[in-house]
């Protein structure tokens, strides 16, 4: 939908109202900084959308859906077997460069985190992520520990669409 920018709207403000993030607003309407927005100019939102992964291990694929209905497929990289259990999770905390003190030839620190919580906080199984890969041999390489790799352009439009809460399945 669009949004007619009146006085005092602010960008997170906009995004909690419609439910978006900020980052989507900013990308989708080509805005360099929140501070830029204008009285007068409309923007496009999402109308309060509902993302929700699921992550099949197996098959090594990642179903995005909106509102319950197939939004995006992504190939992944599945964490080894055993440290990545199947069940319920909700986005708890969403990193920018969150390995930006990693060695800069290891190729695992990808631009983009979304740290994981477990729905029935079973015990030690709450160190579950979703991350970006610094380059396609890393993607290739199975990460450590409970963690899901994706390509670096796809977890940064995964990143951009789901906020703190939304939900991630994991199944075999």
């Amino acid at each position: 939908t669009r949004h007619k920018v009146v006085s005092g709207d602010v960008i997170s403000r906009l995004a909690r109202q419609y439910g978006n993030t900020v980052d989507y607003i900013l990308k989708v309407n080509g805005i360099d900084r929140p501070e830029s927005l204008r009285v007068g100019r409309e923007i496009w939102v999402l109308q309060n959308p509902v993302f929700e992964l699921t992550v099949f291990k197996r098959a090594k694929k990642a179903v995005l859906t909106l509102n319950g209905y197939f939004f995006k497929s992504y190939e992944i990289s599945p964490g080894k077997p055993g440290l990545l259990p199947s069940g319920s999770y909700t986005v708890k905390r969403r990193v920018i460069k969150p390995h930006a003190n990693a060695q800069p030839r290891s190729g695992a620190s990808g631009t983009h985190e979304l740290a994981l919580s477990r729905v029935d906080t079973a015990p030690g199984l709450d160190a579950v992520s979703l991350q970006g890969a610094g380059d396609e041999f890393t993607f290739n390489q199975p990460p450590d520990g409970g963690a899901v790799r994706f390509r670096k352009a796809d977890i940064e439009e995964i990143f951009l669409l789901m906020r703190t809460g939304d939900s991630v399945n994991f199944t075999e």
